[in-house]
């Protein structure tokens, strides 16, 4: 990745994941509103109340891609036939219920909060969907796999799991504690998937515009910096929060504090290796373009 482009492509960085991030989030809010105690409601508010924030920080750092910001509301003109429209109205949308459905859990208001949980992460999976077919273009090849959708769904995972699993571990029931360590599990698994995935995938790119322009001895397919962020993503991202997920499974008692600080240490590399997997994403793209 050159510096140009880690200037011009962090902003989508930061925009994919935050959003992904505030759906997980949503959906772990969601099934708390309908499943838990008091007690296992009051350990998840902070998470919840931090949907809005998050969603709000990624679309701001999504304005910075633009040319010119201030005209961003004209996406919304072309709804028919264009993706990116349909993108950019569903995370509005995901934005504005977030901004409620954070307000409900702030203010402590029940009553009408799981109606708006649903509303919030159906919003909110449309918006993960539709911002991974934006990319799935014949014109990225690279991007134009099952590898990239699975990649933006274990992140909603995962970044919605992990954090919750941690939270309410030693105060919560069994199930909903299982429910969190498993969408953890399979956040992390799908990530690894996506990325050996992404491999095969690009591999059998590398070796179609090889036989094409009829080049004997091709470039690696990763430079060593992209590879180091590649082992990094698989380390952080999809191995280190499942295995730390699984330590998290219902045990009777309250954790000790070695414990929880290892748990709420998993987040903030879990964070590092996603963010670093889609900065890969868009670093590699431009050598399969146009053949």
């Amino acid at each position: 990745m050159t510096s140009h482009a880690s200037k011009k492509e962090w902003p989508l960085v930061v925009f994919t994941v935050a959003l992904q991030f505030a759906c997980g989030l949503s959906i772990a809010a969601m099934l708390v509103d309908w499943k838990a105690s008091p007690s296992e409601v009051a350990q998840l508010r902070p998470l919840a109340v931090a949907i809005f924030p998050i969603v709000a920080l990624g679309m701001l750092a999504s304005l910075l891609h633009l040319g010119r910001p201030l005209l961003a509301g004209r996406a919304l003109l072309n709804l028919r036939r264009s993706k990116l429209s349909v993108e950019v109205l569903l995370s509005t949308f995901f934005a504005c219920s977030a901004l409620i459905y954070s307000g409900l859990w702030f203010t402590g208001a029940t009553q009408p909060r799981l109606a708006g949980g649903i509303v919030t992460a159906t919003l909110g999976l449309g918006a993960v969907v539709s911002s991974a077919m934006i990319y799935m273009l014949p014109t990225r090849p690279i991007w134009n796999s099952g590898w990239l959708p699975a990649s933006f769904l274990g992140t909603t995972l995962l970044l919605g799991g992990l954090p919750s699993a941690a939270l309410v571990a030693g105060a919560a029931e069994a199930t909903l504690l299982r429910t969190f360590v498993n969408a953890t599990v399979a956040g992390s698994a799908l990530l690894l998937l996506s990325a050996f995935w992404m491999l095969k995938h690009s591999s059998r790119l590398r070796a179609e515009q090889s036989a094409s322009a009829d080049i004997e001895a091709p470039r690696p397919l990763l430079n060593s910096r992209e590879y180091l962020w590649l082992v990094l993503y698989i380390g952080f991202a999809g191995v280190m929060p499942g295995v730390i997920a699984l330590m998290l499974w219902p045990v009777a008692g309250a954790p000790d504090l070695p414990a929880i600080a290892l748990r709420f240490a998993a987040l903030p590399f879990a964070m590092l290796g996603v963010l670093l997997g889609r900065m890969l994403m868009y670093s590699i793209a431009p050598r399969f373009s146009g053949f």
